[in-house]
């Protein structure tokens, strides 16, 4: 029987990997990262954002190992093309000498020899590692946590949801929208699996057919991510941080 803390887990990766499913070949090598059990104590970031700041380029790695400073990239045959090499390098370059992180790329092109050799020699690399904080995803009171989060809204989302969380429909008021550095945090699955956090600014918001919708900026650090909600089956659709329900209230009550 699995423990709520081997549950969280596998909600959180099932998430994950199912909003990366349409990429089937970088989905089966990650797969194979976070579901093998030697590295299921090392906490995993998928899609990890980085800005480099002198260039304002902005790289997304498929996999991060934040506490053991590890990324995984998964190079399908088109990045073994020239002009894939050359756009890649910069990335590289970023990870390797500003991070001082390691960078272990899984490439299906046959120049690089048995895929899955690749991938167990980056494991035994992982192993090897000294990872200092093991992964115990946490499970919280979605009703006080919201309470300690300011600027903070809970998206719970049904575990039978297919939609990409950006493409979830929110119906907030005007007033919510126009809070800056607004958190926007998505609780998914069966255990509702805290595994998406956004900061996003006014500009950040559309709206369609009545229903907002954002393209906030990925905040990895967000202190609720890869935790679960005790209430999650019974919390309402979105709860708002205290600072943030009067906005919503005085919406309301302008509408009468």
């Amino acid at each position: 029987m699995k423990t709520t803390t081997e549950s969280l887990k596998l909600d959180f990766i099932s998430q994950k990997l199912a909003e990366g499913s349409f990429k089937i070949k970088e989905t089966m090598v990650l797969s194979s990262f976070c579901m093998d059990h030697r590295l299921q104590d090392i906490e995993p970031i998928f899609q990890h954002r980085e800005v480099n700041a002198k260039t304002n380029s902005v790289y997304y790695f498929d996999l991060y190992y934040p506490h053991i400073n590890t990324f995984i990239e998964v190079d399908e045959e088109h990045h073994e093309t020239n002009s894939s090499k050359k756009r890649d390098e910069p990335k590289e370059y970023y990870a390797k000498e500003v991070l001082k992180a390691d960078l272990f790329k899984i490439r299906f092109h046959d120049n690089h020899g048995e895929m899955l050799k690749q991938i167990e020699e980056a494991k035994l690399a992982i192993l090897a590692k000294k990872n200092p904080k093991i992964w115990v995803p946490r499970q919280f009171d979605a009703e006080s946590a919201i309470q300690t989060h300011p600027r903070t809204i809970l998206v719970s989302i049904s575990k039978h949801n297919k939609t990409a969380v950006l493409d979830f429909p929110l119906q907030l008021t005007p007033e919510i929208m126009q809070v800056q550095d607004l958190n926007v945090v998505y609780m998914q699955g069966k255990y509702g699996a805290v595994t998406e956090a956004y900061i996003t600014q006014p500009h950040h918001w559309s709206m369609e057919n009545g229903n907002s919708r954002h393209q906030g900026i990925p905040n990895p650090i967000n202190s609720l991510l890869q935790s679960g909600s005790t209430l999650y089956n019974k919390s309402q659709n979105i709860l708002y941080s205290p600072d943030l329900q009067g906005l919503a209230f005085k919406a309301k009550k302008r509408k009468k």
